[in-house]
């Protein structure tokens, strides 16, 4: 292998990690472990909203690490039994993997499921404490079709 031969592909290989690194970053999730299901995650209708690039933006970008370009995101109101889906256009694999997290799935090594449920859970015990208490809370769960 001559000199210019090794520097082209030195090229190339800085360029493929690059566009990986670049693909990684616009992406934002990572792959789905669908085998298995955070435990306790409570049924969700999900509401998928097919909106602007600009009006997905202002939903999701609050979930992304800075500089990342959101392609979907999901907001969860799990006092209301709701998941609403964010995404600007119609790639399927793209609503699945949202409708995933929906279900209680998360990525790959990812807690961040558990951990929303956690602290739902948690605050859920100190308003029923609270009400037991004599307290009086508003709650009214989203009637399930």
């Amino acid at each position: 292998m001559n000199e210019k031969t090794s520097i082209r592909w030195t090229r190339g290989k800085s360029s493929t990690v690059f566009l990986a690194w670049l693909g990684l970053l616009i992406s934002g999730c990572s792959t789905i472990d669908y085998s298995r299901r955070v435990e306790g995650w409570p049924i969700l209708i999900a509401q998928v909203h097919r909106v602007t690039h600009q009006e997905m933006r202002t939903h999701c970008a609050k979930y992304s690490p800075p500089l990342e370009l959101p392609l979907a995101c999901s907001e969860f109101f799990l006092d209301e039994g709701v998941c609403r889906v964010w995404i600007a256009g119609h790639d399927k694999g793209i609503v699945e993997h949202e409708l995933a997290h929906c279900a209680g799935y998360d990525h790959v090594g990812g807690r961040t499921m558990r951990a929303m449920l956690e602290k739902w859970q948690a605050s859920r015990s100190s308003r029923v404490a609270h009400l037991s208490a004599g307290g009086v809370i508003e709650y009214s769960p989203a009637p399930v079709n």
